[in-house]
């Protein structure tokens, strides 16, 4: 097939692929930036594509990782609806995940962490996401 139908069909095996990984760091307790920082071939192939000036949305028929994210949030409301604002924080979180998977080590030099372990940013860029988290639940 064509490029685009290449590049769709990889994202979306990754995209699975990651799904596995983000879900069995959940289920062992860890969090959704260490499943990100440990396996970042997703999110750098994502931002890639996006790079390369591919309309991202079009990649995948789902996202199975930011999809989990919605169902886990959706069964701790009574309804099982999401909110826009609810939404809103599962995107946010998203983005932040994503984004540190790609440009973390650009970021921690720019905001002077680089003289701080990487547990330690780590365990409180996770006291951060939770904190959005838990405005939402």
């Amino acid at each position: 097939g064509s490029r685009d139908g290449l590049v769709r069909h990889v994202m979306t095996s990754m995209a699975r692929d990651f799904r596995a990984v983000f879900e069995e760091a959940i289920s062992e307790g860890r969090s959704p930036l260490q499943a990100v920082t440990d396996h970042p071939a997703y999110a750098r192939a994502l931002a890639r594509a996006a790079l390369d000036g591919m309309d991202v949305t079009t990649l995948q028929h789902t996202n199975p990782t930011i999809g989990a994210l919605m169902s886990l949030l959706s069964e701790t409301k009574s309804d099982g609806r999401l909110s826009v604002d609810d939404r809103v924080g599962i995107a946010l979180l998203s983005a932040s995940v994503l984004g540190w998977a790609v440009f973390g080590p650009f970021v921690r030099a720019a905001a002077q962490l680089t003289d701080v372990d990487d547990e330690e940013v780590a365990a409180r860029i996770e006291e951060v996401l939770a904190q959005i988290g838990r405005a939402h639940v």
